[in-house]
């Protein structure tokens, strides 16, 4: 007989049934007692069908004694609006939930994975989030000490967990931003400055572009700065546990999805029970440099690699050329 899963599973869904159907099927035979579907609007009547085709999906598959909360938006939202709003619904309703949006195929110890560190970490500030994703596999020096997951300060959003008590600090119009970034937050919180550089340029962008939907349509870069502001982590497991496969035509970040292929439909590997928890929570910075220089691009931006170089190392040049932008 499955054990039920107690803790309330969210997901996200759209227009994709076949991505859909997939997660679904992870979800099913995990047989959560509380099942929360978050679904966005059509933006035409192409759409429309396509939607409504995924949401009649969900609707008759559940077929285990299990509380179905829906909350379907009538228009399209898009993927930040929709997301945020969805999550505000859920965590006005439970204290802690698992999240998958349409593409994240889970393997099926992430849920008790979850569940235990959901458990455990409850009334720890200092953690913030559950990340399934594990992107070292290429990382040799990559090793966790006999451990079952890390810490980071950049968990993943494919596929993870959070509480009610992190998801309230979130803002997506990251009001904070300009006064942390004057305060110096970023070279506080992270010792690389490669990676420094690259989050002060992806928050100003975010921040510059909250109110313009065609500019900026993404949540998940407000989380991370969230976790940064309030000093959080994120739990890694020492094995991927997420396969993305939201490489389709039907992709609503199709770009950033093939931009980042190396890590779609990656294999994934049981976590083994017992966990074995770290004895110290640290974040390991260089798994996090291999995961971010790996998967952000960084090494990618030979002009803003100058511009780093320039910074760091010639600032009269830099502030110079800043100044011939204007």
């Amino acid at each position: 007989m499955i054990k039920q899963l107690t803790t309330p599973v969210a997901i996200i869904v759209f227009k994709r049934l076949d991505a859909t159907k997939k997660m679904f099927e992870a979800v099913r035979a995990a047989q959560p007692q509380e099942f929360y579907i978050i679904a966005d609007g059509w933006r035409n009547d192409a759409e429309k069908e396509k939607c409504l085709a995924v949401r009649k999906y969900l609707e008759g598959a559940v077929d285990w004694p299990c509380a179905v909360r829906k909350n379907y938006a009538d228009v399209n939202l898009g993927c930040k609006k929709r997301v945020v709003s969805g999550l505000d619904w859920v965590f006005s309703e439970v204290e802690e939930a698992i999240i998958l949006e349409d593409d994240c195929v889970p393997d099926q110890s992430f849920f008790p994975f979850c569940e235990e560190i959901l458990l455990k970490y409850r009334n720890e500030p200092r953690v913030m989030q559950i990340a399934g994703l594990n992107v070292q596999h290429k990382n040799r020096y990559f090793n966790t000490n006999g451990a079952s997951y890390y810490f980071s300060q950049f968990g993943e959003i494919w596929g993870w967990a959070t509480w009610r008590r992190a998801w309230s600090l979130y803002d997506a119009k990251m009001g904070a931003w300009p006064h942390a970034k004057e305060a110096g937050l970023l070279q506080e919180r992270i010792k690389d400055l490669g990676i420094v550089d690259y989050f002060e340029y992806r928050f100003d962008f975010v921040y510059g572009a909250r109110e313009d939907r065609k500019k900026s349509d993404v949540w998940g870069a407000q989380w991370i700065f969230t976790q940064l502001l309030h000093g959080g982590l994120s739990i890694v497991p020492k094995t991927n546990l997420i396969s993305n496969v939201g490489d389709s035509d039907d992709a609503t970040h199709k770009k950033a999805a093939t931009a980042g292929s190396e890590f779609l439909r990656m294999k994934t590997t049981p976590v083994v029970f017992p966990l074995v928890h770290p004895q110290t929570i640290e974040a390991d910075e260089l798994a996090d440099a291999f995961s971010l220089r790996v998967g952000s691009g960084i090494k990618k931006r030979p002009i803003e690699k100058g511009l780093f170089f320039l910074k760091h190392h010639a600032p009269f040049l830099h502030r110079a050329l800043k100044y011939l932008k204007q």
